[in-house]
């Protein structure tokens, strides 16, 4: 490891809770990134593994004093860059500049770079970090920031081909209708005849003609279909009879 790798930004040591200075914090800090063989706060358990009942494993504590985590190697490391970073932007920043940053931080690493860590939401949920905005995302933050593109910054991904005038709000879906109508890209191919696909839904349905496998059936007259359109169009228009509820299936 070099300088570049030690954690910037960290919170102060509670020195009037535990007596621990900032010098002695920056001397276990540079123990634990330099010379993690002389680090002095260790602790050794025997039959960490259920494998290895008889060998002994090594812990490192967190150079916080007031701390009462130990992991191995580099979940020490990634604890110390996620649960004591201090962002310094925190103060500067309005609500909403503040939330886009963490909305968008890296994943909790190592090496120094921005993390999530004591930043995520209290509950784990992501929320939409414009006032009046009331939307909720889930416990990743991808959701939540396809909402922001989409809705707030009104972000759009053209098709990079000439002469092609697709745009999306979203990029996987850009990656996919290159890699499927540009690219003409067949990565999935059926176990029973070879037949390629560009999709995985095409490739499912292909092989349904093969196993004989109908999950769309008419109560009308009993016919069974591998897809849905062409099953309501048979009710609607052969049978004539109500679609079933699918949502009680």
């Amino acid at each position: 490891m070099t300088e570049e790798d030690l954690p910037k930004s960290l919170e102060e040591p509670r020195t009037s809770e535990n007596g621990q200075t900032k010098d002695d914090l920056d001397k276990l800090i540079r123990n634990l990134y330099f010379d993690r063989v002389n680090y002095p706060n260790m602790i050794y358990k025997k039959g960490y593994r259920q494998e290895f009942p008889n060998r002994t494993t090594a812990f490192y504590q967190c150079a916080y004093k007031h701390c009462g985590w130990h992991g191995l190697y580099a979940s020490t490391l990634k604890h110390m860059e996620t649960e004591h970073y201090e962002d310094p932007d925190i103060e500067t920043m309005t609500p909403v500049e503040w939330g886009l940053k963490n909305l968008y931080r890296g994943e909790a690493g190592i090496r120094g770079k921005f993390t999530k860590g004591k930043y995520q939401p209290a509950d784990g949920i992501w929320r939409c970090p414009y006032p009046n905005c009331d939307f909720k995302g889930s416990k990743y933050p991808s959701c939540t920031r396809h909402h922001v593109e989409h809705i707030h910054h009104n972000i759009k991904y053209p098709c990079p081909n000439e002469g092609c005038a697709q745009i999306f709000s979203n990029k996987d879906y850009l990656s996919m209708h290159v890699r499927n109508v540009h690219d003409n890209i067949k990565a999935y191919t059926c176990d029973f005849c070879d037949q390629p696909f560009k999709t995985t839904h095409g490739l499912r349905c292909h092989r349904m003609i093969h196993t004989g496998e109908r999950p769309f059936t008419c109560p009308g007259c009993g016919k069974g279909f591998i897809q849905r359109t062409p099953w309501k169009r048979h009710m609607a228009n052969v049978c004539r009879v109500q679609p079933p509820d699918e949502k009680k299936k």
